[in-house]
């Protein structure tokens, strides 16, 4: 059986030197605006002629969180599809969706959207919008392999349409 992990975290995906770089911006950009904001006070200017420095420091604090990935650790994205069945959670507000290999009747693979039928007559809509399009591919085969393994009736009715040679 083929298992599947994909993690839609954008901060994982940052080589080292592109931390290195967004570390040295963010503590620069901090650094530099604060060094500005502290000799316009000192100067008596008013708070509206270096509020676009305030801003910078908003901006290098941003960069620092996003390359540590504060606001990705809080909510983690990911798509795991394993011999129990699929665990999802494609965006950080939405709760997360388990879905056992016994319970799904049906699979539409579709060019964004996956949808799977169970056979409580239930269904659910994964909207892959979020995803690398390497990843859509690799969950797609990886659920077409899945469903002919374990006899799921399944559909691909993406615009390429190369799994349905398969079926």
């Amino acid at each position: 059986m083929e298992y599947l992990n994909i993690e839609l975290d954008e901060y994982r995906r940052i080589s080292k030197s592109g931390r290195i770089f967004n570390i040295i911006l963010g503590f620069g950009t901090i650094f530099l605006s604060a060094l500005v904001i502290y000799r316009r006070i000192i100067g008596g200017q008013t708070f509206w002629e270096y509020f676009v420095f305030v801003l910078f420091i908003v901006l290098g604090v941003n960069i620092l969180l996003y390359t540590f990935g504060i606001f990705y650790r809080i909510s983690r994205r990911y798509v795991i599809v394993d011999d129990q069945g699929i665990e999802y959670k494609l965006y950080y507000f939405y709760p997360s969706g388990k879905i056992s290999w016994a319970g799904i009747k049906k699979v539409d693979i579709r060019t964004l959207r996956i949808f799977i039928v169970t056979s409580g007559g239930s269904s659910y809509r994964m909207k892959l919008g979020e995803m690398f399009y390497r990843d859509i591919k690799n969950l797609k085969r990886t659920l077409a392999a899945i469903c002919t393994e374990k006899s799921i009736e399944w559909s691909d009715s993406t615009v390429e349409s190369e799994l349905a040679d398969k079926n």
